[in-house]
């Protein structure tokens, strides 16, 4: 038996306000009947970046979430740390979060010493730097949050029903 949503709710750019999106689906009353679709730009600029993207690794089904450009920035870096880390020969992956934090500097140090502003370039919104300040964030764990985020859709089409 398929359950129709009750309602449809569109949500976009929470940039790491995980407190403020969760009153909002209570202040919407959602329920696992209904549907809801995050437009992207979950992560920066506030304070609770981490707690959203855990919060996406659990993602409810009735739940479809889009690639935001903030999003698809963050899987870059942890693309552009990987081949910093392959460029200094390190053909595996860094497994502490010391090693991620060296990893992080060892980025930032590279785009300073070819001239370029990395808080232009890298790590605008000092996200990475504030995830890996927690013990718990190695780079796998930013590894698997760059892979979900590549997994998202940019967009998602409705037919008229």
């Amino acid at each position: 038996m398929v359950v129709k949503a009750i309602s449809t709710y569109v949500i976009g750019d929470i940039h790491g306000c995980y407190d403020d999106f969760q009153r909002m689906l209570e202040k919407i009353a959602y329920f696992a009947s209904d549907r809801l679709i995050l437009v992207g730009d979950y992560i920066d600029r506030g304070t609770q970046s981490m707690e959203m993207l855990r919060w996406l690794e659990q993602c409810p089904e009735n739940t479809t979430p889009l690639r935001g450009n903030h999003d698809e920035e963050f899987a870059c870096y942890v693309d552009l740390m990987w081949h910093v880390n392959a460029e200094c020969g390190l053909e595996t992956e860094p497994d502490s979060h010391e090693d991620a934090g060296a990893l992080y500097d060892t980025t930032k140090y590279i785009f300073r010493k070819r001239g370029l502003q990395a808080s232009l370039f890298f790590d605008r919104y000092g996200t990475l730097g504030r995830l890996l300040s927690d013990p718990s964030v190695t780079f796998k764990t930013l590894s698997a949050w760059a892979e979900m985020i590549l997994n998202m859709p940019y967009f998602i089409e409705f037919s008229a029903a």
